[in-house]
């Protein structure tokens, strides 16, 4: 990029050309451009937006990094797009890394309303899919309030959204309740879980739904209802098993949630499923990952379950002196979370072995302290993302773009 006056079309035409040749590591160089010329920053940063838009990733993601360092050229709502934008990209193929989350949080109000919106969800994803429910109900507790007040001002005000939402409102309303829901449910506050189902079944200030609108509405009357068995069993109510099992087998989305209720009712008030057990024997609970990038977020989800799934059925077994196929299911969930830093989840697996190490035989043992090797080696990201965090807190102390609360708690930790 040593050029004495580059012209523009010329630069284009060969960010484009790099991107085709999958010449990454000529865009990588961009930053040097952007020091030289600043006035490019927001040409480069339409032409991010246009490989981020046609699904050429790697090419996006190299020039938003480049921009972000040489944030200083950009707005500040054009530096929060890009910070939620590589976000995305981040978590794409890895929803649940909590590291990743860290440069977007700051920024997360600074977008246009809907994209805060998108961001919220899936930050609570991101922390509930890790087990971090505190931080989820968080994210959660400020969709809800933003989804409102959004809801309210259209109606009082009749404004026209300035950006096309990815879901309908109703979305963003129905998963804000069911995520804090969960969220109170993982903190056994029972009672305050069901309130929140409830809401999440309330669909009355959303009228005029199109037929999306109207599939999502159905979509969460089910998981409202699914929800309310799994809370119910879980707080120790048999008699509604029946019903709950006759709902599971008419949708079978509910099966692995529902199986996952029961096992964790059966091992707290100590009573057999076994036969309920067998029933479901003929489905295949683990998920498949894509292919493409269609449904990778709903497979990370799925494959939370699952790992869950297979954690309280090892204890269930356990209880039940069937070491050997508690054993099978337990390093089943340890094979599945070793590459990710889910380190509660893994303590939790290691609790429950030393518990029951005496009835294991060598050969398990040896498996169990291999996957445990397995997970120590796991190699952490490069600190680079925790370093661009603190300078750019650093640098933004005395900037609107950077929150009190959140420096208050990165200098604490």
């Amino acid at each position: 990029m040593d050029m004495l006056n580059p012209d523009w079309r010329i630069i284009k035409a060969f960010l484009i050309r790099c991107d085709e040749l999958r010449m990454y590591e000529c865009l990588e160089k961009i930053p040097e451009l952007m020091g030289e010329y600043p006035e490019y920053a927001p040409k480069i940063w339409d032409v991010a937006e246009f490989f981020f838009s046609n699904g050429r990733l790697r090419a996006a993601t190299a020039l938003y990094e480049g921009i972000a360092t040489f944030s200083e050229q950009l707005d500040a709502g054009r530096l929060a797009m890009c910070q939620f934008r590589l976000w995305q990209l981040a978590i794409r193929n890895n929803l649940g890394d909590p590291y990743a989350s860290l440069r977007f949080i700051p920024f997360r109000h600074r977008l246009p309303e809907a994209y805060v919106l998108d961001g919220l969800l899936l930050l609570a994803k991101n922390y509930a899919i890790r087990d971090r429910w505190e931080e989820a109900e968080k994210y959660a507790d400020e969709l809800y309030k933003l989804i409102l007040t959004v809801c309210q001002n259209r109606r009082k005000y009749r404004l026209k959204q300035r950006h096309t939402t990815q879901f309908p409102l109703i979305t963003y309303y129905g998963e804000a309740c069911l995520l804090k829901a969960a969220a109170l449910e993982q903190q056994e506050r029972y009672l305050e879980s069901m309130e929140w189902i409830k809401k999440s079944a309330i669909l009355s200030r959303f009228e005029k739904l199109d037929e999306q609108g109207r599939m999502e509405a159905e979509r969460f009357r089910v998981l409202a209802l699914g929800s309310r068995f799994s809370l119910e069993v879980k707080r120790g109510d048999r008699q509604i098993i029946v019903e709950y099992v006759i709902f599971m087998r008419e949708y079978e989305s509910e099966v692995l949630r529902g199986l996952i209720a029961l096992l964790i009712s059966a091992n707290t008030y100590d009573y057999s499923i076994d036969q309920l057990l067998r029933s479901f024997t003929d489905l295949d609970l683990q998920p498949v990952p894509p292919n493409g990038e269609d449904g990778t977020e709903q497979y990370y989800i799925d494959r939370h379950s699952y790992i869950q799934y297979c954690y309280h059925y090892a204890d269930y077994c356990f209880r039940r002196t069937c070491y050997d196929v508690g054993a099978e299911f337990m390093f089943r969930a340890l094979e599945l979370v070793a590459g990710e830093r889910n380190y509660v989840f893994v303590l939790q697996c290691t609790i429950l072995f030393e518990k029951h190490r005496e009835h294991f035989t060598p050969g398990q043992t040896a498996q169990y302290e291999r996957l445990c090797e397995k997970i120590k080696n796991h190699k952490e990201p490069k600190t680079t993302v925790f370093r661009d965090y603190f300078l750019m807190l650093v640098k933004g102390m005395s900037s609107p773009c950077v929150e009190e609360g959140a420096k208050r708690k990165f200098l604490y930790i």
